[in-house]
């Protein structure tokens, strides 16, 4: 009978490589960019945007940078109104739901969504003095009326610190590269010294 080959056989062996670091910098970066708070937003046209306001849906405004605005939704709206179904969270069940999220709007001059802003104080004023027997009533309903909204200078992480982390990536893979280069060359020279004394032989 044949000799059973009694010799266990060896697990392969990990080996390292390099391209993994790559690899992991690389989803650092991207969770970094697309991590969020689980906040929902879309962004919208002056119609919707007007429809929000009219309605009176919405929590707060916030103009970020002076090139968009960011109206944030009621979250009971969110959760009982259809028309905001779009800002329902997605894959969250239970209590754990968060009905949080907003609008973005985006313009071109500042000044132009100041107008729009105060189209719709005009019709809300027009509406709720209807039949407001003095000016000092009335005063109140408007100054009570006006819209108010917020500012905010926003800079992205990456905006911030983008120069610094591809100087760090570019030293990493310089390094990489270097300690590769000089392990190769090592191993190059040990051959060509053995051939030398071959020939010499």
């Amino acid at each position: 009978m044949a000799k059973q080959n009694n010799k266990g056989t060896k697990a392969p062996k990990i080996k390292f490589k390099f391209t993994w670091i790559y690899l992991a910098l690389l989803v650092v970066l991207l969770v970094m960019a697309l991590g969020g708070d689980g906040t929902t937003s879309r962004e919208i046209k002056e119609e919707k945007l007007k429809t929000v306001l009219l309605n009176r849906d919405f929590e707060k405004i916030n103009v970020v940078n002076q090139e968009f605005a960011e109206i944030y939704i009621k979250p009971a709206k969110i959760k009982d109104d259809t028309t905001y179904s779009d800002l329902k969270p997605q894959g969250q069940f239970g209590a754990d739901k968060s009905y949080n999220g907003f609008y973005t709007f985006k313009f071109v001059n500042y000044e132009d969504f100041r107008a729009v802003l105060k189209t719709v104080e005009d019709q809300w004023i027009a509406k709720d003095t209807v039949g407001v027997a003095t000016q000092l009533e009335k005063q109140k309903i408007i100054a009570d009326r006006r819209i108010s909204v917020e500012s905010e200078e926003r800079k992205s992480f990456f905006g911030e610190n983008g120069f610094f982390l591809i100087s760090l990536l570019v030293m990493v893979i310089f390094w990489v590269l270097m300690i590769r280069m000089m392990r190769g060359g090592n191993n190059s020279g040990g051959g060509g010294r053995r051939n030398f004394q071959c020939w010499k032989e």
